[in-house]
C-alpha cells in the first residue's frame, strides 16, 4: 500500500470529538435554579455503589421560598460520573437546587454545590 493511499485514508476517518466541560458561573447557574440555600450537610447514608444520599440543615435561603427547615439530596460522587462533590457531616455550603418539595430536592446541575472552606478566608498578622 503506497504512502499516499494510508494518508487519503486517514484523512477520510472522522475525527474523534472530544467532550467538552464548560463551568457555570454565579450569574449563569443562580437564575436558572429555583433554590438557592446555604446549608450544612448532617447526615451520609450511602445509596448505591455511585451516589449518597445526604440530608442537609438549611441555615438560610438566597433565593426561592419554602418552609422547609432540612431537605435530602442524592449526590453522584463516587468516580466522575456527574462530578458532584464528596461531602463530609459538618461541610457548610450553598446548594443551587432545581427542586425543593417534601423535604426532597435536586441539583439544577451536577455539582451544584460551593463547599465553605472550614479554614476560612482570611488571614491575621501577629
Amino acid at each position: 500500500m503506497s504512502i499516499r493511499v494510508i494518508a487519503l485514508s486517514l484523512l477520510l476517518i472522522p475525527a474523534a470529538q472530544a467532550s467538552d466541560i464548560n463551568l457555570l458561573d454565579l450569574a449563569q447557574l443562580t437564575p436558572q435554579s429555583e433554590f438557592v440555600v446555604v446549608g450544612v450537610v448532617t447526615a451520609i447514608t450511602a445509596t448505591d455503589a455511585s451516589s449518597d444520599t445526604i440530608v442537609v440543615r438549611m441555615l438560610s435561603v438566597i433565593k426561592g421560598k419554602t418552609d422547609e427547615k432540612t431537605f435530602t439530596l442524592r449526590v453522584e460522587n463516587k468516580g466522575v460520573r456527574n462530578f458532584d462533590p464528596i461531602l463530609a457531616i459538618g461541610d457548610q455550603g450553598i446548594f443551587f437546587l432545581k427542586t425543593l418539595e417534601n423535604g426532597k430536592s435536586t441539583l439544577t446541575f451536577p455539582g451544584s454545590i460551593a463547599i465553605m472552606s472550614k479554614q476560612g478566608n482570611f488571614t491575621t498578622s501577629k
